[in-house]
């Protein structure tokens, strides 16, 4: 009797590091973001700590990234959200999501096609056999852009592309920005910024 009283405590250590082991973290939260306790919801900030088995609530187009180990859940749309239910559902969808969208995307963009422009060639048809070099800004962005990049300077491509977005001169260009800028907020790490940019 003393020996299985003995074990009580040593199981009731193993139970609590095991949920505390299973529980997630806030990495990111956006407008009201409310964890259900016994005593009804409580406002949530980066840096708590979220119980596997909890609910949360998400309002005022709000916004809510939790993360566990490799895990990773996001919540961009008001509602109340069963964090066990969100972590099954997104194992059972397997990698990808936003990220393997983001890499196709990415990876498009970046093979050097020639763009041809119709204007263009009318306009060096007009300038007989004497050569021509247009050099279009938002090519030279797509440049910049391309090369920060590629050299993992996040920062440095979210600050140009906002800029080439005020800037743009055609609805593509502002399109081909706007999903160039949630590719470089994603490549920083700032999944739901991402997310929004290209949505």
């Amino acid at each position: 009797m003393k020996r299985a009283l003995g074990l009580v405590p040593a199981l009731v250590i193993v139970f609590v590091a095991s949920a505390f082991a299973q529980s997630y973290s806030v990495t990111y939260s956006d407008g009201v973001v409310e964890l259900k306790t016994t005593t009804g919801w409580t406002a949530l900030s980066i840096g708590d700590s979220v119980p596997a088995n909890a609910s949360v609530r998400v309002s005022q187009t709000g916004s809510l990234e939790l993360t566990r180990a490799k895990a990773k859940i996001t919540i961009l749309k008001d509602g109340t959200y069963d964090v066990a239910a969100l972590a099954s559902a997104s194992q059972k969808s397997g990698a990808g999501g936003i990220g393997a969208d983001i890499s196709q995307k990415l990876q498009s963009l970046s093979s050097n096609k020639q763009k041809t422009s119709t204007v263009g060639g009318v306009r060096a048809a007009e300038q007989g056999q004497q050569s021509v070099t247009w050099a279009e800004e938002s090519d030279e962005v797509r440049s910049e852009v391309a090369a920060q990049l590629a050299e993992k300077k996040y920062q440095d491509a979210i600050e140009t592309l906002n800029n080439a977005i005020n800037d743009a001169s055609s609805p593509a260009d502002e399109q081909e920005f706007t999903y160039l800028l949630g590719v470089a907020y994603y490549g920083s790490r700032q999944a739901v910024k991402a997310y929004r940019a290209i949505a």
